[in-house]
């Protein structure tokens, strides 16, 4: 069974594979969350200071947009993010 929120870690941040919509709606209702990270098991997901970071093992790192993904309300491919670029509360509308 796939996890409501997975994410990969991308050596030193982490990329949101699936369950956007969960995440959204669960920052905006609590201001964190568990997610499932590939390979590692369960993380948790925080919003702090307008962005929103991954704490795993003591450590606190980032969730990046992936190359590849689009923001709600835009046409894919009609903006091209890049790789490194921070999620933040105002690109998720939270």
């Amino acid at each position: 069974m796939l996890p409501e929120i997975l994410l990969s870690r991308e050596g030193e941040s982490y990329q949101l594979l699936h369950g956007y919509l969960h995440l959204c709606t669960a920052l905006h209702d609590a201001g964190e969350t568990v997610a499932h990270a590939s390979g590692e098991g369960e993380v948790k997901v925080v919003r702090k200071r307008g962005a929103i970071r991954i704490e795993s093992r003591g450590h606190s790192y980032p969730l990046i947009q992936s190359k590849n993904s689009s923001l709600p309300g835009k046409r894919p491919g009609a903006l091209e993010p890049r790789e490194d670029s921070l999620l933040d509360m105002e690109e998720m509308d939270l």
